[in-house]
């Protein structure tokens, strides 16, 4: 997905949902700036399983992975194919792919209440931790998943 406003399930999103929207829109162009907008101060990213040993990381920690993830990259464009979203009240789920890295992954998105109901506190990554392992190591990753 190179524009996610293309995306069938942002055809007529809620406000939370046009966030997770930009939200993809912003990392899969690296736009960091505009990233950190979408969400709160105590924002909180953690990626499980925690087997893995990934530790939570605030906002400043976050937006620091994502520059070096970026920059390991040498700022090739994420393309994130998107299987399923599931929204209900604060929170939104994303079943998705993400390349180059071929990396299948589901995303949580929380968000606060009152003045933050339209600010993410917290994302929780659940992803293929084998294929992530294998990155996080240096190794190739297996061929690209298939289209439905």
């Amino acid at each position: 997905m190179s524009d996610p406003s293309d995306c069938q399930w942002f055809s007529a999103p809620s406000s939370q949902l046009k966030v997770v929207r930009d939200y993809f829109q912003y990392l899969s162009h690296w736009d960091l700036e505009k990233l950190s907008t979408l969400s709160s101060p105590g924002f909180i990213q953690e990626t499980l399983p925690v087997s893995m040993g990934v530790p939570t990381r605030t906002k400043t920690e976050d937006l620091a992975f994502l520059k070096d993830f970026r920059d390991s990259l040498n700022g090739s464009p994420l393309e994130i194919k998107i299987y399923d979203i599931n929204e209900s009240t604060g929170k939104i789920w994303v079943h998705m792919l993400m390349n180059p890295i071929n990396i299948e992954c589901f995303f949580l998105f929380k968000f606060g209440t009152g003045n933050e109901k339209e600010l993410v506190i917290r994302i929780t990554e659940f992803v293929d931790s084998k294929k992530f392992l294998g990155m996080m190591q240096g190794k190739s990753a297996e061929p690209e998943m298939e289209d439905d």
